[in-house]
């Protein structure tokens, strides 16, 4: 759990570093021209990755997975493991009923901050330095302590309320300093939220089915993304700036409120016992564990 939370923060600090300089570069060039120069950076990746041919595994794995397995299979599998684990189908509805309300205010965010607010571009980009800075603060208060999954549980539901709160705030903000607000408690919320289920998929699920695992939350994350950016575009339309962020934190609060209390209904056993259970009559791949994240 200690490596996932050190990855998270990772990603959050470079996320919260690009939104300070794509801040910082809205106000000299057009919102183009910082597209643009992301792009370049993909494509810089991109060649970096490609000259990336060799990954240090041990020998001993090399041997025992000769055969790579398909992707569609992992899926499958992933999904079979996720029914078998207690909580972890509760798990992945709320991270995906979350993901798709949540979403809802990704599309109304510039509109908020030029239409509503009367910020511009140099409002936008505050925005999103304020939610980058909630981010990594959430990821950073996000150690383990105490009991390792109940005590997790229950954080990741308080944080999805906090998100809910702060995209609420935004919702009914007068000026652009309440927005600000409302957009660091949403950062940290969503920070807080994201490190704790990963950091729960790794502490309940077996480390072989771990890779399994994160493979379907992606792919269905991915989807749900997808989804949101489509509804979002019509309620935006049709009900306005507002109202769907409004729509969006009453989403986010009902996934949290739903899902505490279906997973108060599942029994809190010891992490091992749930890998031992997860495995009963499966016919599972060998996983590598270099895939495991």
């Amino acid at each position: 759990a200690a490596a996932v939370t050190s990855r998270w923060t990772m990603i959050t600090l470079g996320e919260m570093l690009g939104l300070l300089l794509a801040a910082a570069m809205l106000l000299v060039l057009s919102p183009e021209g910082v597209l643009l120069l992301d792009a370049a950076t993909f494509a810089v990746s991109i060649a970096v990755l490609g000259r990336t041919t060799t990954l240090d595994r041990p020998k001993v794995l090399e041997q025992a997975h000769e055969a790579p397995v398909g992707a569609v299979r992992m899926l499958r599998e992933g999904a079979r493991a996720t029914r078998r684990i207690p909580g972890m189908l509760v798990l992945f509805v709320t991270v995906l009923s979350a993901i798709l309300a949540g979403g809802l205010m990704n599309v109304g965010d510039p509109l908020l901050a030029r239409n509503v607010l009367h910020s511009g571009n140099s409002g936008f980009a505050a925005l999103k330095v304020a939610i980058g800075v909630g981010l990594l603060l959430g990821t950073v208060l996000s150690g383990p302590r105490g009991n390792p999954v109940e005590s997790m549980r229950s954080s990741y539901f308080r944080a999805l309320g906090m998100a809910a709160v702060g995209i609420a705030i935004m919702a009914a903000s007068p000026d652009l300093p309440i927005a600000l607000l409302g957009c660091l408690i949403l950062g940290a919320g969503n920070g807080l939220a994201v490190a704790r289920h990963l950091q729960l998929i790794q502490l309940t699920t077996p480390e072989r089915l771990i890779g399994r695992i994160n493979g379907l939350l992606n792919a269905a994350e991915a989807a749900a993304f997808v989804a949101a950016f489509v509804v979002a575009g019509a309620a935006v339309t049709v009900l306005g700036v507002r109202e769907t962020f409004a729509i969006s934190a009453a989403g986010v609060l009902v996934a949290a409120v739903v899902g505490f209390v279906r997973m108060r209904k599942v029994d809190l056993s010891a992490p091992s016992t749930l890998a031992d259970q997860s495995l009963q009559g499966s016919t599972f791949a060998p996983v590598d564990r270099v895939s495991s994240g």
